[in-house]
Order: structure tokens, then C-alpha cells, then sequence
């Protein structure tokens, strides 16, 4: 049985502990009780790595340890060698969408 779990993470960087809660909160909620397969697709507005994004790194602890506690894998970027974006600015860009499944998948 696979969960799927589509959501929408607030956005801007003054939307960053609203951010964090729906992380630590709500998202949690969505999740499963107990392990099983998992695909987890967000705008999630925010990076985990320097090499996600140029300019200001919006980043996230909390979605951090919660993708490394359900172990799970990041399957959007095919390419080790070019990295993708999904949200351009002026001051630089990000990839702000991800799809994230469980190892097994």
C-alpha cells in the first residue's frame, strides 16, 4: 500500500515560522503511523542544500529532519550534473518543488 501526500507548504521568508509549524504540525498529521511506502510531492518554499538554490538560502531544520526521519529520497532532479529549478527571482533561484519517496520505491 502506498501513501500519497500532496501539499503546500506557506511561502516567503516572512512566512518562515508558519513554515516551520506546518512542517512540524500539519504535515505530520498527513503522515502515516506506521511505516509503509510513501510519496510526498510539495511546493515546499524552501531549500535543505546550498546546492538547491542561488542567493538567500531559505532553508528548514524542521523538514529536514523530518525527510531524514522517515528516510526518505529525493527522485526529482534525474541529473547530478545540472541541477534544476523551479522558482526564478530577480536575486536568484531555488528548487522549491520536490518529490520525495520512500527508499523501497
Amino acid at each position: 500500500m502506498h501513501n500519497n501526500i500532496i501539499t503546500h507548504a506557506p511561502s516567503g521568508t516572512v512566512n518562515r515560522a508558519e513554515r516551520e509549524a506546518f512542517f512540524s504540525t500539519e504535515l505530520i498529521e498527513l503522515l502515516p503511523h506506521t511505516p509503509t511506502d510513501l510519496i510526498m510531492a510539495d511546493e515546499f518554499n524552501c531549500v535543505l542544500s546550498n546546492l538547491d538554490c542561488t542567493g538567500h538560502l531559505n532553508s528548514s531544520r524542521t523538514l529536514e529532519r523530518l525527510i531524514q526521519g522517515f528516510g526518505l529520497v529525493d527522485v526529482w532532479n534525474a541529473s547530478v550534473n545540472r541541477q534544476t529549478y523551479t522558482h526564478y527571482t530577480r536575486t536568484g533561484v531555488g528548487r522549491l518543488d520536490r518529490i520525495y519517496v520512500t527508499e523501497d520505491l
